[in-house]
């Protein structure tokens, strides 16, 4: 039955008209309560007489009312005002008329005196025109208030004094009023603008008596100022000082937050990105923050993360690319695409509702790595991570059809993807063999797979690349590298450098940056950049060839100036350094290329092809250094073509995407071995960030439900169903330690849900001992129909294990309960609470397999190397 208007003589909703009105509730703030209730026209009516029951139609608002949102709900924001009532019905506050009554058309007077109330009323009314009434304003209130008149507008201020230091007595406005030409009035305490009763400005708000001036004037003089708008207005005047000072902005709009009732808090997407952002630093600092500044309740953060696990999936891949790239100019939406894996733990989590850490590729298996591709804009654009997937182990096949799409989708939203950029591993070798080849005799230029007009350049990142050289000359059997350049041969000898920290190891002052951990690196200590530049350096060249070590000094020198050249990230880098292989690229036939190409091929033809490698660089490494030397060149050549104005060949590397990942360690607790949710609610919160910083709402980005549930029920799941209605209880299916804890679980449901306990006659003996002997008196025994249709379901979620989210568990709940002839109150928080009972029972059961398999492998491999 529909909500009813308490107005009187209001009809909405009583069955006389067709068409349903909306009904609006009283406020549960005591302020707006009372706003409410003194706007009503209505006689003996009070604040205490409001019921939860009691509410108000949208006929009483304007049209364009303001309105927000409210538990997914308008409301409106202020009182209301549109009333169409006899006069009986209204409160009366004051008397606006004459004291003369007309009956029969024979006017009367009292016994012929002179009414003194229908004089005070005429003097008191307002002039015909705006400039009479400032008039009068000016003559009754000069040297009360300090009045100001504008041709448009007129303000009366009242002011108070204070001593200051020295003992002069300074002024300062306490309230003010302003009234335009409409005879609109707005009053203000302070900075802040307060709303007036209705018995003060009627429901017009409107000046129609001078005594209503002095009357709202002691009103706002006599309230005091709220602290919450004192900090808005602060908000307003810092507004372009704080635009982008994140931490100011968070602490003024906490500190607003402070001021308002916790029931009326209102969370700005702003607020809840930097709450999230404290949130995934961890929880122990989340709770200590909260008691010293206002965060939303974890319930609220938590909600952001439903459906989680289809993040970085392509159809929100898709809706991200497309949100993003309409913000873009035509020069940005020429992007690069990087790929990596980020390595995880092999572990199952069950978050938001949703079985998290299970691979795509192998779906029975956890996943150990998980692969992300990154768009990259350039000129000033936005890099964010738009696809990764869960792997138990990544080949080329899966990487070719997961990266092909997100490619179409950029070319879908208006884009171009000029380079795919990657790491010079063999899986993506094998990748890049998927790409057909326009021209065969240069390998690095592939075919658009969206568009096969259109090529695409494959690119090595130089980071690894430098890492790769440095790797294969520290683990060349004679630690050395052998090449001819210029016509002469030269010997590389890694002794040198230990020779060099050996002699400088001891002294105050040095002349190089060396130090032990970059001459004789451990295995991951290899993969460290800055211990590899401290390798390649200025300053550890010059050194050697002061010490005679000239072969060793002009590899360093070579190796060095190519790192200059391809590491550009600055347009005035070569100003700044006074170094010119460090300008950014203007043209094709820049000098460099030249260089870049000559020290390539002189890298891959020295004996790199022999049987064995003996005093050069691997295969892989040679070949990948000379084909990404000619693949930056191609595509600086293309950037040029299409209108940049300058390429830095730093930007073209896989450091944004390295950045990435350690941010998702430091946001998982600067912990180096994550898994999966880390990753994708780090990635989540990146993407609520940029759409933030973008301007753009992320609620516009709508995560798309999981597979399962796009699925339905199958065929043998209906099956099960129908036998398990059949046979109504299988204990074949399960133990009775199953039994006994079903039985315990359905009785915390009991308890929790308030539901009617089982009859001591009817509680059975084997099932309802656990309870029993774990009871201390607060446990409570289920009735049947509770325990026969959970252990039908718990006989269902073993049996039919083919989701992964409660949402698709609850359906197949829902249709078993159907089928059977339970009585089940409140069955929708029954479902849900059983269906997360059971997730976390799986979870923990596949955490203990995993946990198993690696310690076998352990034990396999100790057995192994007899250890």
């Amino acid at each position: 039955m529909p909500r009813k208007c308490c107005i009187s003589g209001c009809t909405t909703n009583s069955g006389k008209e067709n068409n349903r009105v909306t009904v609006f509730r009283f406020p549960g703030e005591d302020e707006r309560k009372r706003e409410w209730v003194e706007a009503l026209p209505l006689k003996n009516f009070q604040v205490d007489q409001v019921t939860e029951w009691t509410g108000i139609c949208k006929r009483h608002w304007p049209e364009d009312a303001e309105m927000f949102k409210k538990k997914g709900a308008l409301i409106p924001k202020h009182p209301p005002s549109v009333f169409d009532v006899p006069s009986s019905f209204c409160r009366q506050t004051t008397s606006s008329g004459s004291r003369h009554t007309e009956k029969r058309n024979v006017l009367t007077e009292t016994r012929g005196a002179i009414d003194e109330m229908d004089e005070f009323l005429n003097a008191d009314r307002i002039g015909s025109s705006f400039e009479d009434f400032c008039c009068d304003v000016e003559k009754k209130f000069k040297g009360v208030y300090l009045i100001n008149i504008l041709p448009t507008v007129i303000v009366l201020l009242n002011t108070v004094s204070f001593l200051d230091d020295e003992g002069n007595r300074i002024p300062n406005i306490n309230c003010y009023m302003e009234i335009d030409s409409d005879y609109n009035a707005s009053c203000y305490k302070g900075s802040s603008k307060v709303h007036l009763p209705p018995n003060y400005l009627g429901y017009q708000r409107k000046i129609t008596h001078l005594s209503q001036i002095e009357a709202s004037m002691t009103y706002v003089n006599s309230i005091n100022e709220r602290p919450g708008d004192i900090i808005e207005l602060l908000r307003a005047k810092l507004r372009d000082f704080i635009k982008d000072n994140v931490q100011l902005k968070f602490i003024l709009y906490s500190l607003k937050l402070f001021f308002d009732p916790p029931k009326g808090r209102r969370f700005s997407p702003f607020f809840l990105r930097c709450a999230i952002e404290i949130y995934l630093h961890g929880r122990s600092a989340y709770r200590t923050m909260s008691k010293f500044i206002v965060l939303p309740n974890p319930k609220t953060i938590k909600k952001r993360f439903i459906n989680i696990n289809q993040v970085g999936s392509l159809q929100h891949a898709e809706a991200i690319i497309s949100k993003v790239f309409s913000g873009l100019t035509p020069l940005q939406r020429n992007v690069l695409v990087i790929l990596d894996e980020v390595y995880v733990k092999p572990s199952i989590r069950y978050c938001g509702g949703n079985v998290i850490g299970m691979s795509i590729d192998d779906p029975s298996a956890p996943a150990r790595t998980v692969l992300c591709l990154m768009i990259k804009t350039l000129m000033g654009g936005p890099a964010f991570i738009a696809r990764l997937a869960p792997l138990a182990s990544n080949n080329g096949d899966f990487q070719f059809d997961f990266t092909v799409p997100v490619v179409s989708a950029i070319k879908n939203a208006g884009g171009s993807c000029l380079a795919i950029i990657s790491d010079d591993l063999s899986v993506n070798e094998n990748f890049f063999k998927k790409f057909s080849l326009p021209f065969p005799s240069m390998p690095w230029i592939l075919q658009n797979p969206a568009d096969p007009t259109q090529t695409i350049i494959r690119i090595f990142d130089p980071v690894h690349l430098l890492k790769n050289i440095r790797n294969n000359w520290f683990t060349e059997k004679s630690q050395q590298i052998e090449f001819e350049w210029e016509g002469q041969i030269i010997v590389a000898d890694w002794s040198d450098l230990a020779c060099l920290l050996r002699l400088e190891e001891r002294n105050c002052v040095q002349r190089t940056p060396l130090k032990y951990e970059a001459v004789y690196p451990k295995k991951l200590e290899r993969q460290k950049v800055n211990l590899v530049t401290t390798v390649f350096n200025d300053k550890v060249c010059v050194a050697l060839k002061q010490d005679g070590c000239g072969s060793t000094s002009k590899f360093i020198e070579l190796i060095t100036r190519l790192w200059k050249i391809v590491n550009v990230s600055h347009p005035k880098e070569d100003t700044f350094l006074n170094d010119i292989y460090r300008a950014v690229i203007t043209s094709a036939t820049d000098f460099r290329f030249d260089f870049l190409e000559r020290f390539s091929s002189a890298l891959l033809s020295f004996k790199t092809f022999f049987s064995k490698r003996f005093k050069c660089l691997t295969k892989q490494t040679a070949t990948a250094l000379y084909t990404t030397m000619c693949a930056l060149l191609s595509l600086s050549e293309k950037m040029l073509q299409i209108g940049f104005k300058y390429v830095m060949l730093g930007e073209i590397q896989q450091d944004r995407l390295e950045g990435a990942f350690g941010q998702i360690r430091q946001e998982s607790g600067g912990n180096f071995y994550i898994d999966v949710v880390n990753v994708l609610a780090s990635i989540s919160l990146h993407h609520l960030k940029m759409l933030s910083n973008l301007q753009m709402e992320s609620d516009m980005i709508e995560i798309p439900d999981n597979e399962c549930c796009q699925t339905g029920i199958i065929e043998s799941e209906y099956i099960v169903i129908d036998d398990l209605a059949t046979d109504a209880i299988r204990n074949d299916k399960i133990s009775n330690e199953e039994k006994s804890t079903l039985y315990y679980i359905c009785g915390m449901i009991t308890k929790a849900e308030k539901l009617e306990p089982c009859h001591p006659d009817e509680i059975p003996e084997g099932p309802a001992e656990f309870t029993e002997l774990l009871s201390r008196g607060g446990l409570t025994h289920p009735n049947m129909d509770l325990y026969h249709f959970a252990t039908l379901a718990y006989i269902l979620f073993t049996e039919s294990q083919m989701f992964s989210c409660r949402k698709c568990v609850i359906k197949r709940f829902i249709v078993l309960h159907g089928e059977m002839p339970y009585q089940l109150p409140n069955s929708g928080n029954i479902f849900r609470r059983l269906a997360n009972t059971f997730f976390k029972g799986y979870i923990r059961t596949l955490n203990n397999a995993i946990k198993n398999a690696n310690k076998e492998s352990n034990n396999r491999r100790k057995r192994k190397l007899n250890y």
